[in-house]
């Protein structure tokens, strides 16, 4: 089932597929249970072996995952499991591990940087869900970085990655359009909204959107097949984009604004030379385009709203607008900034850490709420060791900017890396993104044609 979403003989079909995916799970869950365990019990014969280009393995783990959100928002768990990514690109980057895909050596490393506080907790409250829910995501990305660490892929290799990242995100398009309620029955509030995101955490929500906007815009940008109707794709991305404003979660909306960004920006400031041998889209005519997409959909969103999304985006509140709370950087960051800064306290006071999953317990302020910010929550409950984490992630990106010599790959591929790390420190490692990115973020893209089942 995989290799006839890789081939994509028929772009309009699959694109069809997977909207009336999100449609049907709104009156039932058993479709994407079905359909998920179809595509990974026919990819087993496939994936049992290392493959040195293009592997089954590495794309079938990255259209599965991606239905995770689809999944939360159709309760289709125990069967398909709630934090799917934390267990599927655990097991499954594990077993790649075993076979072979171990160039990832740091990954290995940071994977080790986190066991040992599993073997201390200073709150006395640390339970098996609360090291699961805080530790499986940050292990799941140290064993993605090992296991797609320079994995090979061709140019058509990496549109079908893109591919699998999107059609996912079109079901839970889908999803929230049937789900949503007229705009006359939504009353647009200065905070995030689940109205406007089929019931659903908004947070979630705006980050896969964003993320879909970000990967429309590289398909209409290159003018590469995705439905194979450019008009159809550039209205999906303008229903992508106002579907997440009216989320009025800004996170995730901005994360894919820094993609297209970054990616832009690697481009235009390469070199001449390598803008001619790459055949590079012109910079000029599509940042105009992009601006111009996302200034018409912010305008129609704020008039559909009354205002009040641009209210949002200035980091007002109903505190703010009445005068009864200052405006500063955590009213902006919707508290975050507090639970960062509860989170340093813990780790300039136990410089080895709490102990995984015991922040929350024991910070002074915002006692009992996880923590949003990745980063912080690693300090306070690994210390050092989590400093060395962090360390480690850093390095990685100086890496994924040399890997590649295409221009316009490296740019995509820093967007991944910039946007998971970015994700985590609004969602911490909640959602498959900042795993799953990372990871992909250290591929190796072959720019000469290579004959395999994909070309």
């Amino acid at each position: 089932m995989i290799k006839n979403l890789l081939i994509n003989k028929n772009p309009l079909v699959w694109v069809v597929f997977h909207l009336f995916l999100g449609v049907l799970c709104v009156y039932t869950k058993y479709p994407l249970i079905i359909w998920f365990y179809l595509v990974l019990f026919s990819s087993l014969e496939f994936i049992y072996k290392r493959q040195n280009i293009n592997s089954i393995l590495s794309l079938v783990i990255i259209y599965l995952v991606s239905f995770e959100i689809l999944g939360r928002m159709s309760n289709a768990y125990p069967i398909i499991p709630y934090e799917l990514s934390k267990y599927f690109i655990f097991v499954s980057c594990f077993y790649g591990i075993i076979i072979g895909y171990n160039n990832g050596v740091v990954g290995i490393l940071m994977f080790f940087l986190l066991i040992p506080a599993l073997f201390y907790d200073l709150s006395g409250m640390v339970m098996i869900k609360d090291i699961i829910f805080n530790l499986l995501g940050a292990l799941a990305l140290c064993l993605s970085v090992a296991f797609f660490y320079k994995q090979k892929f061709t140019i058509n290799g990496f549109k079908a990655i893109l591919r699998l990242l999107l059609y996912p995100l079109l079901s839970c398009l889908s999803y929230t359009l049937v789900k949503i309620p007229t705009f006359d029955e939504v009353d647009f509030l200065l905070g995030a909204s689940t109205y406007t995101t089929g019931g659903f955490g908004s947070n979630q929500v705006s980050t896969i959107f964003g993320l879909a906007s970000f990967l429309l815009v590289l398909f209409i940008l290159n003018k590469w097949i995705f439905s194979g109707k450019r008009w159809l794709d550039i209205i999906l991305l303008f229903i992508f984009l106002l579907q997440g404003l009216l989320s009025f979660s800004r996170g995730g909306m901005l994360g894919g604004g820094i993609g297209i960004l970054i990616t832009l920006g690697v481009i235009f400031f390469s070199s001449v030379s390598k803008k001619r041998i790459y055949n590079l889209p012109k910079i000029g005519k599509n940042l105009f385009f992009s601006i111009l997409v996302v200034f018409i959909t912010f305008q129609f969103a704020d008039y559909i709203t009354g205002g009040t999304i641009l209210l949002r985006y200035q980091g007002e509140t109903l505190g703010t607008l009445k005068g009864v709370k200052e405006k500063n950087l955590n009213t902006i960051t919707s508290g975050r900034t507090d639970i960062i800064m509860g989170d340093l306290k813990l780790f300039t006071d136990h410089v080895m850490g709490v102990g995984a999953g015991a922040s929350k317990y024991i910070r002074t302020k915002h006692k009992g709420l996880l923590s949003h910010v990745e980063f912080s929550r690693l300090l306070a409950e690994h210390g050092l060791l989590g400093g060395l984490y962090i360390f480690c992630l850093i390095y990685i990106g100086f890496v994924v900017y040399k890997l590649n010599s295409n221009p316009l790959i490296k740019g995509i591929l820093l967007s991944f890396f910039i946007i998971g790390i970015y994700t985590s420190f609004h969602a911490a490692t909640r959602t498959y993104v900042p795993p799953l990115l990372v990871g992909l973020s250290t591929v190796l893209i072959i720019d000469k044609s290579i004959k395999n089942y994909i070309n």
